[in-house]
């Protein structure tokens, strides 16, 4: 008596999997999109005042003394008929620089100083703890008057105190990171099989705390450009000849009853540009942290067993 044939078993359809990085999620996320979008604004305005403004932004013309905004200047003029698109074009320019340069170098600051402070002796761990704890007590506008009485009021005084300010508190969030990091089970696997404690630190550590580290360097430009325009407003940051939106609500304020519009342009622009930047903030928080994009995971993983199931 012959066996019945087995019936064909119906195959369950791939599933391709997703893995999305958290740069696909940011741009899928409402308020990452939107947060960029603005920043791209800011740093297209500010690449293309090097080749192209409506006017000279330093032109003083006095028949154009504060006109309102028209066909002719879609933001109308200051007290000395200055273009005051013209002259937000250009301070973008010296925020997008301020903001790049000031993050860069507390990048620097905080990743060596959280390192050095998490794997040296304790000779040199120590002093490394107390210097951050009393860099942070300093805030940054003490900082630039410091620098500012040394070396005299300039961009790159903003950008020294800022990157110094925002560096050690870089180095405040990354040192119990890091040490959470280097305290996991696959690090010590990795320890264990002869990998060498630079090889350790590229490839396991550093990658462990890169959605931190990012989320950081989102709220130091943020607060790399309000630092610049209250420096500057103030007299310790842009030149006086400088078109920076600190430098512009500085010399427009005493007209601020007659003349609204005058401090709204770049007070608005100052504080689009700074939220934008904190917003990019919580959004990379939100896509990068595990916890918060673990229900999307799971609704992934039903969505996926229901296909492979079928209808019942």
């Amino acid at each position: 008596m012959s066996r019945p044939s087995a019936a064909p078993m119906e195959r369950a359809p791939f599933i391709a999997p997703r893995h999305r990085s958290w740069v696909i999620r940011l741009l899928r996320h409402p308020t990452g999109a939107v947060s960029l979008g603005v920043i791209a604004i800011v740093c297209l305005a500010a690449a293309v005042s090097f080749v192209w403004t409506p006017y000279n932004p330093s032109s003083a013309d006095a028949y154009a003394r504060w006109l309102a905004p028209s066909g002719a200047h879609l933001l109308g003029t200051d007290a000395v008929g200055r273009d005051t698109l013209s002259r937000l074009m250009l301070g973008a320019r010296v925020t997008v620089v301020v903001a790049t340069v000031a993050t860069a170098l507390a990048a620097v600051c905080g990743t060596v100083l959280a390192v050095v402070g998490t794997f040296s002796y304790r000779v040199v761990r120590e002093p490394i703890a107390v210097l951050i704890d009393v860099l942070i007590a300093f805030p940054t506008l003490l900082i630039a008057m410091m620098l500012a009485a040394s070396f005299g009021g300039s961009t790159a005084v903003v950008i020294v105190a800022v990157g110094i300010s925002n560096g050690v508190n870089i180095a405040r969030v990354l040192r119990p990171e890091i040490r959470q990091v280097a305290g996991s089970d696959f690090v010590r696997a990795a320890r264990a099989c002869g990998v060498s404690k630079p090889g350790i630190l590229w490839r396991h550590i550093l990658p462990g705390v890169t959605p931190v580290f990012i989320v950081q360097l989102s709220l130091t430009a943020a607060l790399s450009i309000l630092a610049e325009a209250g420096l500057s407003f103030l007299g310790f940051g842009a030149p006086s000849a400088s078109s920076s939106w600190g430098r512009m609500l500085a010399e427009t304020q005493k007209y601020v009853t007659a003349y609204p519009l005058a401090v709204v342009w770049p007070g608005l622009a100052v504080t689009i540009t700074v939220l934008a930047f904190h917003l990019l903030g919580d959004a990379l928080r939100e896509v990068t942290d595990p916890q918060l994009t673990r229900y999307d995971g799971t609704n992934r993983a039903m969505r996926q067993l229901r296909t492979l199931v079928g209808p019942r």
